[in-house]
C-alpha cells in the first residue's frame, strides 16, 4: 500500500512538473504520511502525578538542541491547535518563518512556540 501511494505521489509530481529535487523519496514520503496519521486527531492529555521511573532518563552527552517541526499536513490541518501559555522563565523564539519575536505561548498538539498575533 505505501508503495502505491508514493507511486501516485511522484506520478502527481511530475504531472504539476515538480522538480526531482523536491520531490520525496519512499522512505522520506512514508515517514511523512506517518507522522501525519499518528497526530491527524491526537487530543492532548495533561500528565498527572510523579513521572514513572520506568522512564529511561535522557543521556547528559546529547548536545542537539533543534526542535523537530511537524509536517506540512499536521501544521496546516486546522484541527486541535490550542495555545497554552507556557511557565517557563525565559520566553522562546517563535517558529514561524521569518520572525525573530519571543513568545511564552506553546500550541499543544505539535508542541511548538508560535506568536499567536502573527496569524
Amino acid at each position: 500500500m505505501p508503495l502505491c501511494l508514493w507511486l501516485k505521489y511522484v506520478q502527481h509530481a511530475e504531472a504539476n512538473r515538480m522538480q526531482r529535487k523536491n520531490t520525496l523519496d519512499l522512505l522520506v514520503f512514508q515517514n511523512e504520511v506517518a507522522m501525519a496519521l499518528i497526530m491527524c486527531n491526537k487530543n492532548v492529555a495533561k500528565k498527572r502525578g510523579r513521572p514513572s521511573l520506568q522512564e529511561p532518563a535522557e543521556s547528559p552527552c546529547k548536545v542537539h538542541n533543534a526542535e523537530p517541526r511537524p509536517v506540512n499536513a499536521v501544521r496546516y490541518d486546522d484541527l486541535n491547535h490550542w495555545p497554552a501559555h507556557s511557565a517557563q522563565p525565559f520566553a522562546q523564539r517563535c517558529k514561524f518563518e521569518g520572525y525573530t519575536s519571543r513568545t511564552r505561548i506553546r500550541y499543544q498538539k505539535c508542541n511548538v512556540f508560535l506568536c499567536p498575533s502573527v496569524n
